[in-house]
């Protein structure tokens, strides 16, 4: 298990693929410890936050989500619409961050059908969101 609680990889371009990657690290709870991940400016789109999002729900064998401890989601600069946005706004409605965590979604192609979503979620659970 990983033991870092901060993973920044803005502006690196790791795109849907690498998210995609990273999230089967995220659901395998090797990030279990993440109190922020900055995925800032990296040209993800909705594919790489689905997968993210699909690996961060809680589960009969991790009944809190892969992700409980993150107090900050950074996703701004992105490609995200609101595909991405749903899923993530899912994830958040099933438990998936703790109560209190911030989401970043600034600069990202949702429309307000999407963003709504997101902040429903994020009202349900006691999130905060900022688009």
């Amino acid at each position: 298990m990983c033991h870092t609680q901060e993973l920044v990889l803005e502006n690196n371009n790791i795109g849907d693929a690498g998210l995609t990657a990273l999230a089967k690290a995220v659901e395998s709870g090797a990030l279990a410890q993440l109190t922020e991940l900055d995925l800032g400016i990296n040209r993800i789109g909705d594919a790489g936050l689905t997968a993210l999002a699909e690996a961060i729900k809680p589960t009969a064998d991790n009944a809190s989500g892969a992700l409980a401890s993150l107090k900050e989601l950074d996703l701004c600069g992105n490609d995200i619409g609101d595909d991405g946005i749903k899923a993530l706004a899912d994830a958040c409605a099933s438990g998936a961050l703790a109560p209190g965590a911030e989401v970043y979604l600034f600069d990202n192609s949702a429309t307000e059908t999407g963003k709504q979503a997101m902040r429903d979620a994020a009202k349900a659970r006691g999130l905060s969101v900022y688009f």
